[in-house]
């Protein structure tokens, strides 16, 4: 595990699932899906870095701007 992905899992990730955990279902579902759009932005934009197909859509990075 690379030094950026053990940080993001150990303390970004830890984070947010402790503050989830106080949150209403309604606000955890909103919560989840706003993380789901940063992590898409996140791989599309390694994707255009790194001009590969990293989650297999068939493309790289986002096509639709």
């Amino acid at each position: 595990m690379s030094l950026l992905s053990n940080f993001i899992r150990n303390n970004l990730v830890k984070a947010l699932e402790e503050e989830l955990i106080n949150f209403s279902p309604e606000l955890k579902a909103l919560a989840l899906r706003e993380i789901k759009e940063l992590g898409l932005e996140v791989v599309e934009w390694a994707e255009s870095k790194l001009h590969l197909d990293l989650n297999g859509d068939g493309k790289i990075g986002d096509t639709d701007e």
